[in-house]
């Protein structure tokens, strides 16, 4: 796999894999807030 596309992977998918710990966090929250 060349550098130049792995790079530019990680550039795609830690900020998506950052999102989705966020959102499932908030979703969370939530949860324990109105149960």
């Amino acid at each position: 796999m060349p550098l130049f596309f792995d790079s530019l992977l990680s550039v795609f998918v830690l900020p998506l894999s950052a999102e989705a710990a966020f959102l499932s966090a908030s979703m969370a929250f939530f949860r324990s807030g109105l149960a």
